[in-house]
């Protein structure tokens, strides 16, 4: 039998777009039960955020693929009859989760201090953009936005180009989403000890910095001012990165330059700066298909990989081996191939074919049993 291990826990999900949604979806996948508190005036936001033209049964099948495994619950924050039904929800709720601009949350009555009044044992997830509490708090946190402030696009952009390149995926939004379930789960813990209720805070901001770390010496100690700071610091001439072959392109983990120049039988030249050898050893690359120089490197015990396509990735054996996708289905004849969970449990990967739900679909369902939504004790103990 698959396990569960959040089985029995009820997440209400506020949240939109992407990094909420994202937590929820991991939270879902564990096992939690969650539920999507959505507007009954076109639901989730991300219902009609397309970042290609597919679209399944009226959703971008990008919100298919964030809420899968997902119920949902529409109704009106504004009105004091919404308010009271959701209350009710919250008294039942283990998790809540909200990334709203930081006040909004709070006027409409389900702040965390309202909240934990609700439910004393509730833990309560928040994501914001740049913090509660900075000069920022007011601006949107959108992840192009936030690539932009860190300087991400410069390091996607390579050290040889001449303009910033942002990432074509929601980093800040995914990782964002990603510490706030590592934080979620660290307050059940707390809980099962304490017994307490706990405020889960991150931001934006902060999380798309903390994927940067492989990079944070290089971007804060550049290098005059390294060499004054500390004497323990050295730097050697490497190269890794994507380079161009005669057909497609490899990738070439962080080694010195003489050991590439050996794999590529070339001599340099003493004089060479560390630029003019990458320039003058990428001219070699450029004689060979990838697959011939992928067989030479292999033989000099050089790591590297072909820069794949989607459709040569899943042509792999390693992807059908892994099993890395699931197919998720709204109705029998409603369905879509998503990405399966990454996470194993007992040798066993954490998937449910359940898609995402339609605005409201489970409003019926989830009043005939406000009552008594989670109302065995064993999950209580979390």
């Amino acid at each position: 039998m698959m396990p569960r291990p959040l089985e029995g826990l009820l997440v209400l999900d506020f949240s939109q777009f992407l990094s909420g949604p994202y937590a929820g979806l991991r939270l879902a996948d564990l096992g939690a039960r969650v539920i999507k508190i959505e507007r009954t005036d076109g639901g989730d936001l991300c219902r009609r955020l397309y970042i290609s033209n597919l679209e399944l049964d009226g959703d971008s099948t990008l919100f298919h693929s964030i809420n899968r495994n997902k119920e949902s619950y529409a109704v009106d924050l504004k009105s004091e009859a919404g308010k009271i039904k959701v209350r009710k929800l919250l008294q039942h709720a283990d998790i809540m989760i909200q990334n709203f601009r930081p006040g909004v949350i709070e006027k409409l009555g389900f702040g965390y201090e309202e909240a934990k009044q609700i439910n004393p044992r509730l833990i309560y997830g928040s994501i914001s953009g740049y913090g509660k509490e900075t000069p920022l708090r007011s601006r949107p946190g959108q992840d192009l936005l936030l690539q932009a402030l860190t300087g991400l696009p410069w390091l996607h952009g390579g050290n040889h180009r001449r303009r910033p390149i942002p990432f074509g995926l929601a980093i800040a939004d995914m990782i964002s989403g990603a510490h706030l379930v590592q934080g979620i789960l660290a307050a059940l813990v707390r809980r099962s000890a304490q017994g307490k209720s706990a405020l889960v805070e991150v931001n934006m901001l902060e999380s798309t910095l903390d994927v940067m770390q492989e990079v944070w010496d290089e971007l804060w100690m550049p290098a005059a001012h390294a060499h004054a700071s500390s004497g323990r610091i050295q730097f050697r001439r490497t190269v890794k990165g994507l380079y161009p072959t005669a057909t497609e392109y490899i990738a070439l983990k962080d080694m010195p330059l003489e050991v590439l120049a050996a794999a590529l039988d070339v001599e340099l030249a003493s004089s060479m700066s560390g630029d003019e050898a990458v320039i003058f050893m990428q001219e070699r690359l450029l004689t060979q298909p990838a697959d011939y120089w992928v067989d030479i490197f292999i033989k000099h015990g050089i790591a590297c990989e072909k820069l794949l396509n989607w459709e040569q990735l899943r042509s792999q054996d390693v992807f059908h081996k892994l099993q890395m996708t699931q197919n998720i289905k709204r109705d029998p004849d409603i369905d879509m191939i998503a990405l399966a969970c990454p996470i194993r449990f007992n040798g066993y990967r954490l998937q449910y074919a359940k898609g995402a739900p339609r605005i409201g679909e489970h409003n019926t369902w989830i009043e005939s049993q406000a009552c008594s939504l989670n109302t065995a004790d064993h999950h209580r103990n979390i």
